[in-house]
């Protein structure tokens, strides 16, 4: 962020930024990000949805090719377990199709009782 441009203290250590300068990176980024994608941000998110549900699908209704979370991106919907809803690509959903079998033979997993471990 400083590209360089440090000051040292008698030591030679360098120096931490001051306040200013922390302050002044902080607005440089928040500058150069555009008032759309900060507004799309809070949609995604549904932060400042409206409270009966009319805009909860209002993002999704003109996808621009840009976005880069636009949903033609080949991943699948997936439920896992739980009900949670998630996006998986096609190696991940690869990896999800393993069975139980190939679960313990991959995390070393085994039907051995081990109620009476004590921990360590």
């Amino acid at each position: 962020m400083l590209a360089g441009n440090h000051t040292f203290t008698p030591a030679g250590r360098i120096r931490k930024p001051d306040l200013r300068q922390i302050c002044q990176w902080i607005l440089d980024s928040w500058n150069a990000i555009s008032t759309d994608t900060i507004k799309r941000s809070f949609l995604k998110c549904c932060i400042t949805n409206a409270l009966d549900g009319t805009e909860d699908d209002i993002l999704w209704e003109d996808m621009d090719e840009s976005d880069p979370f636009a949903d033609n991106d080949g991943a699948e919907s997936i439920v896992d377990e739980e009900g949670e809803l998630f996006y998986a690509g096609e190696e991940e959903v690869s990896i999800l199709d393993v069975n139980e079998q190939g679960y313990r033979d991959i995390f070393g997993e085994s039907d051995i009782d081990e109620g009476d471990f004590n921990g360590f």
